[in-house]
């Protein structure tokens, strides 16, 4: 179990803590486009840019939302990432 220190552990250490799975069906999480994208927000806002890339990497389906927040989280913390990944998006997600 983590102490309290007031940091948000990466997400991969929260699923070793609940038993691995964080979308595992016996907890009733779906892991749909919605919860990728508050795993990505989450890592962003504490700082953890390296699980928030992962996470997105591991993504299946990405939108605007999940593009905008790690973009944002990579200027945020100015970081040389932000333009590669700004090089990656696609530009037909609006469509």
């Amino acid at each position: 179990m983590q102490e309290a220190t007031g940091e948000t552990p990466p997400a991969e250490a929260i699923g070793e803590e609940s038993g691995g799975d964080l979308g595992a069906a016996g907890y009733g999480w779906e892991r749909n486009l919605s919860w990728w994208n508050a795993e990505i927000m989450r890592n962003v806002r504490v700082g953890y840019m390296d699980e928030a890339g992962r996470i997105f990497r591991e993504m299946s389906e990405r939108d605007v939302v999940s593009w905008n927040t790690l973009l944002g989280g990579y200027v945020k913390l100015r970081r040389y990432d932000a333009l590669e990944i700004f090089r990656e998006m696609p530009w037909n997600l609006l469509n």
